[in-house]
């Protein structure tokens, strides 16, 4: 069950604080994401914040990516460690990247890495 207590165990307020400042989504953004890697593997960002997903993972909560002809190549710019694996952050900043608040010329910059 999904709950502000749950979320709270994943995320502090001031670390989700922090995520809005650094990022172009809003908490309830934020929030859903997090439900969803939630849903993925129950309890693991519970037990380890950095936890790192495997691309099957992620293409289950973000299937727009998986039809993409563009997939590997986002999520080879998007994994921090370039280790085919995305943590909790690096789906927050493909998110923001894709995000209709991200600006224009920074969706350019993100858009000319994947290319």
């Amino acid at each position: 069950m999904w709950c502000n207590k749950l979320f709270n165990k994943i995320l502090d307020k001031e670390t989700l604080e922090n995520y809005v400042d650094l990022t172009y989504l809003r908490k309830s953004e934020i929030r859903r994401i997090v439900k969803l890697l939630h849903d993925i593997n129950p309890g693991t960002l519970v037990k380890n914040i950095q936890h790192r997903f495997t691309l099957e993972e992620i293409d289950i909560i973000l299937p727009q990516i998986q039809c993409s002809p563009f997939r590997d190549s986002i999520y080879r710019v998007f994994s921090s460690k370039k280790d085919n694996l995305l943590s909790l952050e690096d789906v927050l900043d493909l998110c923001s990247a894709f995000s209709e608040n991200c600006p224009v010329d920074v969706q350019a910059s993100w858009a000319f890495q994947i290319f």
